[in-house]
């Protein structure tokens, strides 16, 4: 059985400081209204897709690994479940 991901169980824990840190200036990524609003923006940072940088650059601690991404993009899928 497959574990439906919410903001506060699974996908907030995954923000490292490094990564609310390096998306201040565009997204909260502390707020759930925030996040869900802008996640698809966010997705794309994530993977260094539509022109954006990989979120967060590798100085500041490097990108997500791959299953973070995908259980992001599993969230979204969801719609969102808080």
């Amino acid at each position: 059985m497959t574990v439906e991901p919410s903001f506060e169980r699974h996908i907030r824990q995954m923000f490292r400081d490094v990564d609310v840190e390096s998306m201040q200036s565009m997204f909260d990524l502390n707020d759930y209204d925030t996040v869900r609003q802008f996640s698809e923006q966010i997705l794309l940072c994530l993977k260094g897709e539509g022109g954006r940088s990989v979120m967060p650059p590798e100085a500041a601690g490097g990108p997500w690994p791959e299953e973070w991404i995908n259980l992001f993009a599993r969230w979204i899928k969801e719609k969102h479940p808080q």
